[in-house]
């Protein structure tokens, strides 16, 4: 791999995004599960389908946010998208434990419909601003990326999930650093805008 493309801000600013949004991912697609069982008293079946519907949702409209992109450009699809992620968490956050497994369900469909917009568009934003030369390096980067943020998000929220305070209160502080990580993709898009204006 030729990480020197690293140096590259533009590219560098949506890797990091992308690599965030599957962290986040793994992590809530670990604890949900737990917490609905666990915390919410739900049966083994409520909560493995608590996940069902966002995934779903999500590889639905997979290719219309292909075809937005086709059509707008990156910009707007990526703030739109993480906006919308950023909301789901907040409303997550911090109404954790006033909210059934119903609004769980719900709220976790936006976060998919919000975390899938602008994951995929990053992803093949990313990709499509290099020369053809780099773009095979590039791949690589991006799939060893998601790959050891993807691990990492399922290790970080285990940890939450088993701190002494207990699993509501571990995956409540975890849906907060995640609306934190959603604040940070914020910056790094705007950084990201100032450096192609340049």
């Amino acid at each position: 791999m030729n990480i020197r493309l690293l140096s590259n801000s533009k590219f560098l600013f949506l890797l990091l995004p992308v690599v965030l949004y599957m962290f986040a991912n793994l992590g809530i697609n670990l604890l949900l599960p737990n917490y609905s069982q666990k915390i919410l008293n739900t049966s083994s079946f409520w909560a493995g389908f608590s996940l069902l519907p966002g995934t779903l949702l999500g590889g639905i409209l997979n290719p219309y946010f292909g075809h937005l992109y086709d059509k707008h450009g990156d910009k707007t699809p990526l703030l739109v998208g993480n906006m919308i992620f950023g909301i789901s968490l907040l409303v997550m956050a911090y109404f954790t434990k006033n909210l059934g497994i119903i609004a769980f369900i719900l709220m976790y469909m936006i976060f998919t419909f919000g975390r899938n917009m602008a994951f995929s568009i990053g992803m093949t934003a990313s990709i499509d601003e290099l020369s053809r030369d780099k773009k095979t390096d590039a791949t690589a980067i991006l799939q060893s990326a998601q790959m050891f943020m993807g691990a990492l998000g399922t290790t970080v929220a285990a940890l939450y999930g088993a701190q002494k305070s207990g699993l509501a209160v571990g995956f409540q502080h975890f849906l907060w650093l995640l609306f934190f990580i959603s604040l940070v993709i914020f910056i790094m898009f705007f950084a990201r805008q100032k450096t192609g204006n340049k």
